[in-house]
């Protein structure tokens, strides 16, 4: 054509699913780690890997930083211990949900493992744990409302503690 050319290909071209665009975000690296410890009784990766829909709020690096940070026995995730980060990485899924940023409303919602969170948009998007932090959810950011096959992918500033 007289603007550009078309090529025909044989099957639909679907973006990839919410591992893989963690798999290939540096931003994510540490979440990466965490998900795939293979300490875990949970295969993390297949279930975040599954139909869906979910919506993650995940963790920059520096969040986990944080985590590792707040306690002195801990160097890196191998020292954190396998249940508590199997219960820290569940409280940052929504299942059944596939909310973009814009879609948020205020109120609770149940994360994977079956704990709570509050939605609080009077300061900007944030996230109240039931340990009461209040977690900014960075919106503008490069990996923010990234969209997956199966879900939606929001970062983070900080680790979720149930």
């Amino acid at each position: 054509g007289s603007n550009g050319i078309v090529h025909i290909v044989d099957m639909v071209m679907l973006p990839p699913n919410i591992v893989t665009l963690a798999l290939n975000n540096n931003g994510f690296s540490s979440l990466v780690a965490a998900l795939t410890d293979t300490r875990h009784t949970t295969d993390f990766v297949a279930a975040l890997s599954d139909v869906g829909p979910f919506t993650v709020f995940a963790p920059t690096n520096a969040a986990f930083q944080d985590l590792l940070d707040s306690d002195p026995n801990w160097n890196s995730l191998a020292d954190v211990p396998i249940a508590t980060l199997d219960a820290v990485l569940k409280y940052h899924v929504v299942a059944n949900a596939n909310v973009q940023a814009d879609q948020l409303m205020a109120g609770s919602i149940t994360m994977l493992g079956g704990g709570m969170v509050t939605v609080d948009l009077s300061n900007g998007a944030q996230l109240n744990t039931s340990s009461n932090q209040m977690v900014n959810i960075i919106v503008g950011a490069a990996t923010n409302d990234v969209q997956g096959t199966n879900g939606v992918v929001h970062a983070i500033d900080a680790v979720l503690l149930p």
